[in-house]
């Protein structure tokens, strides 16, 4: 992290100077340390998450030589899943995407603190980059698993430092934040906010210097605009060349929809819905827009009053966290791997405001600064809880705990317990990794084994159940329906069942493990197709296809 510029030739270095320098090696030194040491227990994990084993089999499947959306399918937009892609080319590998993800953090940090030191000081930007590594490293915001969130977080801080770089900000700056910015869209479709936060940033700017947005500002925003819609226009035609880009616009436009709204629904109660039928109340629905327009609406406000005050950096990243905010909290599943998309924005406005604190002459006030990360923590947890507290109070049921999920931090102090026992060789890796949860590990590696011993390469395989893990990467096999797990994706995909079955006539599987019992369905395709149970595992039942679908 470059902290200063160089000397003037013939200039001598003051002690100041020097104890400045100082301060700022320390400063990265300790970014380096906190990364190092949050983020090395990861390399130790089990591959034990539903999600991460969910782009693990789409990106193996698409490596060899699956198309997106139209064999293999979840619902979101394709940037994990290419990223999934090139990360497992090769083969499976657990400790490949913790180096992926920690190599994403680390350059998310280098940027925080860059866009930090651009907005207002190096000290300004350090302390941001320190929260930064904090907030996206601690397992209790699932920073310790590759998710969409926490990636698309990397190009729209590239974004924003393009498009603070300069003044004026020159076209190319422009149209490369568009570009970072359309990069972003396609890991979540809720990165549309920073978009609108992006688009935004040249009118801000022209506010803060006392000045009215005209034709350049216009200019500038359309050029960002152009980068974004040209980005997602060549990201279709790698769909439509690899997949299907008439599926990716249902994904977009519809599923992704569906799956926002389940949210909605059964939010307060955290339970499936009954059926297909995912359309929450209107009362819900009112509530989720009037949160979004109050979040988005009261952020614009704000950055329009510190840029007329001439706070340039206050009004951008406070209408860039009111968007964060408003993206975070669109539905009311409170999953902790929402709240990393805000994690960019949040660490710069609380180290902005943690230096206006600290610049005060009243003791008690400069104290108040050390408060920084409690106060992210909180805001954290608020993005959490308040959208489903609202969803309980409007369909009548008891409020949710704010403590949510693995929120708390109460599991911090043993997670590092164990990573420091295993390193110092007072437990084993086998011990280490039995703390982690197991219905998906060792459940994975066993389905592996089993998908393995009953096809060839080249064969596709299916597993009929909801934890399928990593299995189908672990194998090495293509799976035979889209549905590469029966989760949200499945249950929410309209007659997901008869689609499901439609693809497993197309492409027989050679092998279909059963991890509950087939569906009347199922059965009928089974027997009608000569397919045999050849065993009954502890992972389930292993039917075997005969001469006739093999």
């Amino acid at each position: 992290m470059a902290v200063s510029g160089s000397l003037a030739p013939g200039q001598a270095e003051t002690p100041s100077r020097r104890s400045g320098r100082l301060r700022a090696v320390l400063g990265c030194l300790a970014v380096v340390a906190v990364l190092v040491a949050l983020r090395l227990p990861g390399f130790f994990e089990p591959a034990w998450s539903e999600d991460a084993g969910a782009y693990a089999n789409i990106g193996r499947a698409l490596d060899l030589g699956g198309r997106l959306y139209s064999e293999v399918w979840d619902n979101k937009p394709p940037g994990m899943y290419w990223l999934s892609a090139a990360d497992m080319a090769g083969g499976a590998s657990a400790l490949r995407a913790q180096i992926a993800l920690s190599v994403i953090v680390a350059l998310a940090t280098l940027l925080v603190f860059l866009v930090g030191r651009r907005l207002a000081t190096p000290a300004v930007g350090l302390s941001a980059a320190l929260l930064f590594a904090v907030v996206a490293s601690v397992p209790n915001f699932t920073g310790n698993q590759l998710n969409a969130e926490i990636a698309g977080v990397l190009p729209v801080l590239a974004a924003m430092l393009l498009l603070l770089r300069r003044t004026p900000i020159p076209r190319g700056h422009a149209l490369g934040a568009g570009v970072m910015l359309g990069f972003g869209l396609l890991f979540k479709a809720t990165f549309a906010a920073d978009l609108l936060a992006g688009l935004a940033v040249p009118s801000l700017r022209v506010v803060a210097r006392g000045r009215r947005p005209g034709r350049p500002e216009l200019g500038t925003t359309l050029f960002v605009a152009a980068g974004t819609l040209g980005l997602c226009a060549a990201a279709a035609v790698g769909v439509q060349l690899h997949g299907s880009v008439r599926a990716l616009a249902d994904v977009v436009l519809h599923q992704d929809p569906r799956y926002a709204a389940w949210g909605q629904l059964t939010g307060p109660l955290g339970t499936p819905p009954p059926s297909f039928d995912v359309s929450p109340s209107a009362l819900l629905r009112a509530i989720a827009y009037s949160r979004l327009l109050v979040l988005v609406g009261g952020g614009a406000a704000l950055a329009m009053v510190l840029a007329r005050r001439g706070h340039r950096a206050g009004a951008v990243v406070a209408f860039w966290l009111a968007c964060d905010l408003a993206a975070t909290m669109v539905d009311n599943r409170a999953l902790t791997h929402y709240v990393q998309q805000m994690t960019g924005s949040l660490a710069l406005a609380a180290a902005l405001l943690a230096a206006h604190l600290w610049r005060q002459r009243v003791p008690v006030v400069r104290l108040l600064a050390f408060a920084a990360l409690p106060a992210m923590w909180l805001a954290m947890l608020g993005a959490l809880f308040l959208p489903r507290a609202e969803a309980a109070v409007a369909t009548l049921h008891h409020v949710p705990q704010l403590i949510l999920e693995n929120a708390s931090g109460r599991q911090l102090p043993g997670y590092y317990r164990r990573a420091f026992d295993l390193v110092t060789g007072r437990i084993t890796l086998q011990q280490y990794r039995a703390a982690f949860p197991s219905p998906v590990h060792p459940a994975a590696e066993q389905l592996a084994q089993v998908l393995e011993a009953h096809s060839a390469p080249g064969q596709r395989v299916f597993i009929w159940g909801d934890i399928s893990g990593w299995a189908y990467a672990y194998a090495d096999r293509l799976p035979a329906s889209r549905f590469i797990w029966m989760d949200t994706a499945y249950r929410l995909y309209p007659d997901g069942e008869a689609t499901l079955v439609a693809d497993l006539r197309r492409s027989p599987p050679a092998v279909l493990i059963a991890e509950h019992p087939p569906s009347a369905r199922l059965l009928a395709f089974l027997q009608g197709a000569g397919y045999t149970l050849d065993d009954r595992t502890a992972v389930g039942d292993v039917w075997v296809a005969g001469t006739a679908s093999g």
